[in-house]
């Protein structure tokens, strides 16, 4: 007998992007803030930007850490900048340089551990390894002196028993 429905076709659910899932929350924030003060909401949005273009052009795996990185680090130097002394109502965020300053200094440190951060662990880690690469070095030299050169050699060759019947 055949069996019904055997050419059923799988239905792939699209992941949804990192954008798509920040988007809202940050969206959120914004509408909380502006309730509260707007020249900060502004300086956030404007803050920001680094943040929402490296949320929409991370590619890879670690899209998603990529933007927590630079995003906390961002909002970090926002943060720093809307409860600094520059928050003035005659003062548009626009014009607020200090802000701005700040809240792109957080994206740069941001982005400094994103892109810098592996090549620092990795000379890191080659360090380390050189120096255990030595220390095997010295333990072995150590060894070959105190038992002398023939523990180099293999051992003797022993022919195996594989020919008996097992008695």
């Amino acid at each position: 007998m055949a069996r019904r429905g055997g050419n059923k076709q799988i239905r792939m659910r699209r992941v949804p992007s990192v954008g798509a899932r920040l988007m809202p929350l940050f969206l959120l924030l914004v509408a909380g803030l502006a309730i509260f003060s707007m020249p900060a909401a502004t300086l956030l949005c404007l803050g920001m930007i680094p943040t929402i273009v490296i949320v929409y052009t991370a590619t890879g795996i670690y899209a998603g850490l990529k933007a927590q990185v630079v995003g906390l680090s961002n909002l970090a130097g926002v943060l720093a900048a809307i409860s600094g002394p520059s928050q003035q109502v005659m003062n548009p965020p626009v014009f607020d340089t200090y802000g701005l300053a700040l809240a792109f200094a957080g994206a740069a440190l941001g982005y400094i551990l994103v892109f810098m951060g592996p090549v620092v662990a990795a000379i890191v880690l080659q360090s380390f390894s050189q120096e255990r690469l030595r220390q095997l070095t010295k333990q072995r030299q150590t060894l070959i002196e105190q038992w002398g050169g023939e523990i180099l050699a293999g051992p003797a060759e022993t022919k195996p028993d594989h020919e008996g019947s097992g008695s």
